[in-house]
């Protein structure tokens, strides 16, 4: 993530890193990768903090090797943050290219240039965003969850959850 950030930061010169969690020495990489102006490290956040952390994001980046289902992403999404992802598992299952995000290759290369794409074009960017919110609602909310568990409870159990 740093090394796209900064190769997105190159081209795009108002491009800024927003982190949170923990990660033992993060400090010492974000200086080495020269993006100490340009990330703000927000440590552990409860969860109280976490929509307002996601309403600041004009996108979230997911930069994994392998992932679970990352329910960061959805979480994002519900907040109408459009996802950039690395083709590493869970995110497959909810991030579609064109519609709410993107998925890439783990080249630092390619993630930089769909961050780049979605700084320089804030109507592609919004349009991604509005498709974040609607997947979310689709396939999140609390009413469509629970007819999806069901359907596969079924599917799986035969009976009725």
């Amino acid at each position: 993530l740093l090394e796209a950030v900064a190769r997105a930061a190159a081209a795009e010169p108002g491009v800024r890193l927003a982190l949170c969690g923990e990660a033992e020495g993060a400090d010492r990489r974000i200086a080495a990768a020269g993006l100490s102006g340009r990330v703000r490290w927000l440590g552990r956040l409860d969860d109280d903090a976490m929509p307002g952390f996601f309403r600041d994001l004009d996108l979230l980046v997911i930069p994994s090797r392998l992932e679970g289902h990352a329910i960061v992403g959805i979480e994002a999404m519900a907040s109408g943050v459009p996802v950039i992802s690395t083709r590493c598992g869970g995110p497959e299952d909810y991030v579609v290219d064109g519609v709410n995000g993107y998925l890439t290759g783990h080249d630092p290369s390619e993630i930089a240039g769909r961050i780049v794409e979605l700084t320089r074009d804030r109507a592609r960017r919004d349009r991604l965003a509005a498709g974040a919110r609607r997947s979310a609602e689709r396939a999140y909310a609390p009413g469509a969850f629970d007819r999806a568990l069901q359907r596969i409870w079924r599917s799986v159990w035969h009976e009725a959850l």
